[in-house]
Formats: structure tokens, sequence, C-alpha cells
């Protein structure tokens, strides 16, 4: 093996480590390509979040522990953590994620402007804190990598993306409906007025289009899907006491 393949190899598992310590704990638990060793310093570094010098220091050994895994089971690993990040995967518990699910639904319902969907977002959020205090209150569970604040941070900039998605979805939509009265004026078949709107669509957000203004597709939910990852993990002590 030369000098740049080892150098390759431990950058590679080196952003394992990153991955796996980024992933929600309930997905953690369910992986069977993690053996014993690596389950238990992932763990581990989940409780080191705030402490930085010891957070690195703990992401090494992680991935010195990654280096001891074959290749086979390295392989199974990449792909099983690929197929989570690309939500291809059943490695979450259903009833958790029907319960994160439904939290997360409900508290960004609180971004509309009407005063029952903000009290149910405000009941969510109880809801979601008296789960922590009993989580936190049960010695026998594990301890969740987040705190209130951090969780109330996430819940925040999840609600700041939800709001600008819903500004940006609408003005796509609109983008495309100028593009239509255009190019299918006249038009009455269905069918044909789908492929054009799917046309249009993947136009618009390759930077194409007629319209005087440029238009971009949504933007992805990143801080939506950190907030479910948070979540998860909340769901996860319900579920299971």
């Amino acid at each position: 093996m030369t000098t740049i393949d080892i150098a390759t190899t431990a950058h590679e598992k080196k952003t394992m480590a990153k991955t796996l310590l980024a992933l929600p704990k309930s997905q953690i638990a369910t992986m069977e390509e993690l053996n014993a060793e690596v389950k238990a310093l992932v763990a581990e570094g989940k409780k080191l979040k705030g402490n930085h010098g010891a957070a690195k220091r703990h992401e090494g050994a992680l991935a010195g522990a990654l280096r001891r895994m074959t290749e086979s089971e390295m392989d199974a690993l990449v792909s099983k953590v690929t197929a989570i990040e690309n939500g291809t995967t059943g490695a979450i518990d259903s009833n958790v994620d029907a319960l994160a699910m439904s939290w997360r639904a409900r508290l960004l319902s609180g971004t509309e402007a009407t005063t029952a969907s903000s009290d149910d977002a405000t009941a969510c959020l109880g809801e979601i804190f008296d789960a922590l205090a009993t989580a936190e209150a049960n010695e026998t569970s594990a301890p969740l990598s987040f705190t209130r604040q951090e969780l109330k941070v996430a819940l925040d900039a999840a609600t700041k993306e939800s709001r600008a998605r819903a500004l940006a979805i609408a003005e796509f939509n609109a983008s495309i409906d100028k593009e239509m009265e255009v190019l299918a004026y006249g038009e009455t078949n269905e069918e044909v007025l789908r492929e054009t709107r799917a046309f249009i669509a993947q136009k618009l957000k390759s930077g194409g289009g007629a319209s005087a203004t440029p238009s971009r597709s949504p933007p992805r939910a990143k801080s939506s899907k950190r907030l479910l990852g948070m979540l998860r993990d909340v769901a996860a002590v319900v579920v299971a006491a």
C-alpha cells in the first residue's frame, strides 16, 4: 500500500467516524454492521458534545477502531450508512420514526398563520420536554447527546427554514405557471400538461426558462432533517419506556 493509499484510507475512516457520531442513537443501536467496540465508542462520543478537544481525540479513537475492521465489514458499513443518508433503509424503528415525524410536523405547523397550529406546536414542545425530563430521570437510559437549549436552537433553525422553503416553493410554482401559459397554451390533455409541467420544473432548476424573473428550486431541508434526528432520539426513549 502506497503512502497515498494509506492517507486516503485514514481520511475515509475519519469521515466515517464523523458520520457515525452524527447519526441518531436509535439508528446506531440497530446497525448490525457495527461491532461492539465501535458502538461503544460512538455512544461515548455522543456524550462529549460541547467538549471540542475531547471530542476530536475521541473521533480519532473511533477512526482507529474502524481501521481495525475488515474490508468486507467496511463495505457493508458504507452501504448501510449510504442507505440511511438516502432514506432507503428500515434501520429506524417504525414506531420511533412515526412519533418523531408526527412531532416535527406539529412543531413546524407553528409556522402557519393560525392560532390553532401555533397552540398545537407549543403543546407538542411541552410533550417533548416532558419526555426529555423522563429520560433524564431514568438512570438506565443513556443520556441524550443534546440539551433542551440545543433542541430549541434546532427548532428555531428548522422553523426559519420551513418558512423560507414555503415561500420558495410558492415562487417556484408561480414561475412554472407563468411558463405553462406560454408552452401549454390551449392544451387540454392531462398527461401532456403533467409532462410539460415536469419539463418546465426541470428547466427552471437548471437555470433555464423564459420568464424575466429567475427562479430557483426550493432549498434542501437540512435544518429540518437535523431536528428530526434529535426528535428520533427522544422518541426512542418514549417508545422504549
